[in-house]
């Protein structure tokens, strides 16, 4: 079980950190992540067996459902795989 942010995400989080660390890209894409769909496909493809991706907002509302939802939650996925 890992966490992954999107490509959206990494390049505003990025965007945000310029002044501060002199241009320094501080977040890293993760290589196979545009979408939730291109990610399962990607991870199937190298031989994962299975591979469940769900928004990290939709599993915490079932802990924390007064908790506010993330900016762009379609953005920062929770993936189960297993070989």
């Amino acid at each position: 079980i890992v966490d992954c942010w999107s490509v959206a995400r990494v390049d505003a989080l990025n965007a945000l950190t310029p002044a501060v660390f002199n241009g320094l890209e501080l977040f890293q894409r993760f290589p196979l992540f545009t979408d939730a769909d291109a990610l399962r496909a990607g991870m199937l493809a190298q031989g994962w067996r299975t591979c469940a991706i769900q928004p990290l907002d939709a599993l915490s509302a079932n802990l924390f459902p007064d908790a506010p939802a993330t900016p762009h939650p379609q953005t920062w996925v929770v993936i189960e795989a297993d070989i």
